[in-house]
């Protein structure tokens, strides 16, 4: 019997953009999508992440990305892990209404459009989601 021990996906860095785009390829074909790549932010994202799960936490990253993704490149808004301040918005100081409306957005693409499901999610009943949606000017989201 051999051991063959692989550190973590966190003590190999160097390993995270080539794991991405494999596992980019490899969802796009599963998935009949084109998707060219990531966006600058969303690799910084990859690789700034600490990764406390392994490849195959990457892995459902990148799965989730493409599912979520509705243009040829994935951003950092694809991504469900938490990305730093620099990363999503470059160093800017954004308000807690612009972070606030962004996360909505991002539970709502999440479930589809399901409100009760958002705002079970959310934390919030859906008469509060609802003027939430509706005081950022959503309307996509604000009828069903």
């Amino acid at each position: 019997m051999i051991n063959i021990t692989i550190p973590p996906l966190r003590e190999r860095k160097e390993d995270i953009t080539e794991l991405s785009l494999h596992f980019l390829k490899r969802y796009c074909r599963k998935l009949s999508k084109t998707i060219s790549g990531f966006s600058p932010e969303a690799l910084e994202g990859l690789n700034t992440y600490h990764w406390p799960g392994n490849v195959r936490e990457l892995e459902n990253v990148i799965e989730r990305a493409v599912t979520l993704c509705d243009t040829d490149t994935v951003h950092s808004h694809d991504l469900s892990i938490p990305l730093p301040l620099s990363v999503t918005d470059k160093g800017r100081h954004v308000s807690l209404e612009h972070m606030e409306k962004e996360h909505i957005l991002s539970v709502l693409r999440e479930t589809r459009g399901n409100q009760s499901k958002a705002s079970q999610l959310l934390g919030i009943d859906r008469k509060t989601l609802y003027l939430k949606l509706k005081k950022y000017g959503v309307a996509e989201f604000s009828e069903k």
